[in-house]
């Protein structure tokens, strides 16, 4: 029952809820959780990063009643793994087999179907899960710094426009296909 389970995976990015998640023999991946009981990270991981869930979309707060999966800050437990080793506080420490996210890279993640109404009108929207101090804070800055280059870009006008869009389209283009080229 809303059990999450990950085996055998690398570079994998996973945002989720669950009652319980299991993770094993896993590399370079990064985990998005709002979990009511602690992780279990098992085999030979190497490079976990752990942060808390943040994303929203409509009918979440739904989805996670029906799956009795609990939204309050004491009740998760995303970075109270239980495993031989314990999270370190920096995830670029490559001897680390699992570590905590640092707050100053966690960053919004939109899922691009059923936008809530507020976000369709240029606002942002809270979190349905509650989030620890650090990275509510490190979220807003973020979406202040999104919302002031947003202001920026709107101002320019003809070739400026253009060669912005250009530019973003190009990096767009450039992270999807990453090194796989």
């Amino acid at each position: 029952q809303c059990v999450l389970s990950a085996q055998y995976c690398e570079r994998l990015n996973v945002h989720a809820t669950a009652a319980a998640v299991r993770v094993g023999n896993c590399i370079d991946c990064s985990l998005f959780l709002c979990v009511n009981t602690p992780p279990l990270l098992w085999g030979e991981n190497h490079r976990i990063a752990l942060a808390p869930f943040g994303t929203v979309y409509e009918g979440l707060g739904e989805h996670m009643f029906s799956a009795q999966v609990c939204a309050r800050l004491e009740r998760n437990y995303w970075g109270q793994p239980l495993s031989s080793a314990r999270p370190r506080q920096e995830a670029e420490e490559e001897a680390a087999g699992c570590a905590l996210l640092p707050p100053s890279k966690y960053l919004p993640f939109h899922v691009p179907v059923e936008v809530p109404t507020e976000a369709a009108d240029g606002q942002g929207v809270p979190p349905v899960c509650e989030l620890p101090f650090e990275y509510a804070e490190a979220l807003a800055a973020c979406l202040r710094r999104l919302d002031d280059f947003h202001r920026e870009v709107s101002a320019l006008r003809g070739s400026g426009m253009r060669e912005v869009q250009q530019a973003l389209h190009f990096r767009f283009k450039e992270w999807l296909f990453g090194p796989c080229q």
